[in-house]
């Protein structure tokens, strides 16, 4: 009886040990299938990660091109202004100075 016992308690422990082999097969899977996905979905954020820095250093250095295009009109803008400034100036200095001349010719006339 004992043997029959032992014997039965063998069988039950090896299917116990059978489905717990199942079941962590079945969890394995399930995990390497979540490992896969993961990986997925890691590539796919790498590559999309990639694609948008790549868009915004384009962006970076078109704004760099635009800003030393800006920095160019206003100084050539500045350089005309003053040259308006000088040339008021001296417009204003020849001016004074034709009045000059008519009044001196008019002295002398």
């Amino acid at each position: 009886m004992n043997r029959l016992m032992a014997s039965h308690k063998a069988q039950s422990l090896s299917s116990d040990q059978e489905i717990n082999d199942g079941l962590a097969e079945i969890e394995l899977q399930k995990l390497q299938r979540q490992y896969r996905i993961m990986e997925g979905d890691r590539k796919a954020y790498s590559e999309e990660s990639r694609l948008v820095i790549t868009k915004q250093r384009h962006t970076i250095e078109k704004l760099k091109r635009d800003n030393e295009h800006l920095h160019d009109e206003l100084r050539l803008l500045e350089t005309r202004n003053e040259d308006r400034r000088r040339n008021g100036a001296q417009s204003k200095k020849a001016e004074i100075m034709a009045d000059q001349a008519d009044t001196f010719q008019k002295k002398i006339s």
